[in-house]
């Protein structure tokens, strides 16, 4: 989900700064992507808060699977980009009280403490509350979004990438490290446009 690549995952480049350090030490680390648990970790964070905010904003009444699953398709991919941006946007409060931030961080420790888990599970859940209150709690505040050109594919399989300014049509900002969910970013790229060669714009 390119949106999830590029408009998410990139702003937690100290998050992904920690993965590559493990990537140094874990022969099994998949080149470019995050591996099992992390995967997991972080695609559920995302959908927590996109479970949240549509249920606030929308009104639905669904279970959390069948959201989950629902942003796993091609109108799911559309609508997620939006919803993510309004739970950014009401983050620390609403007007109606709390914000995304607390009510998906309360959602979270009801689900851990009201299911039975499996240990690896277990884990997931773990790290998922360890990712979401900490690197995840200032996503507001270090989200980019926009048109990105992604340069080249770092030795580690991630893909650095700048953002491009619209304005002055010129780069700008650090170059961002980013690792795929399942698979690397130009993999994702190579894969929609077999014929294009770096760089390679990403909306």
């Amino acid at each position: 989900h390119l949106h999830h690549l590029f408009d998410v995952t990139s702003v937690t480049r100290a998050y992904f700064a920690s993965i590559r350090a493990r990537a140094r030490t874990c022969i099994r680390m998949p080149r470019g992507c995050l591996d099992v648990e992390d995967r997991e970790s972080f695609a559920t964070v995302l959908d927590a808060i996109q479970f949240i905010a549509s249920a606030k904003f929308a009104g639905h009444q669904r279970k959390f699977e069948e959201v989950s699953n629902f942003f796993d398709t091609t109108a799911g991919v559309q609508y997620s980009k939006t919803i993510l941006s309004k739970a950014l946007s009401n983050w620390v409060s609403t007007p109606a009280g709390p914000g995304i931030y607390d009510e998906t961080l309360q959602w979270i420790d009801e689900r851990i403490a009201g299911r039975r888990h499996t240990p690896e599970m277990a884990r997931v859940w773990s790290k998922t509350r360890e990712l979401f209150t900490g690197e995840a709690r200032h996503w507001p505040q270090r989200h980019i979004s926009g048109n990105f050109l992604a340069v080249r594919e770092a030795d580690d399989g991630t893909t650095l990438c700048v953002r491009i300014d619209k304005s002055s049509k010129g780069l700008e900002g650090p170059v961002l490290a980013v690792r795929g969910l399942t698979t690397s970013v130009l993999n994702v790229l190579r894969k929609q446009t077999p014929e294009a060669s770096l760089p390679l714009c990403v909306e």
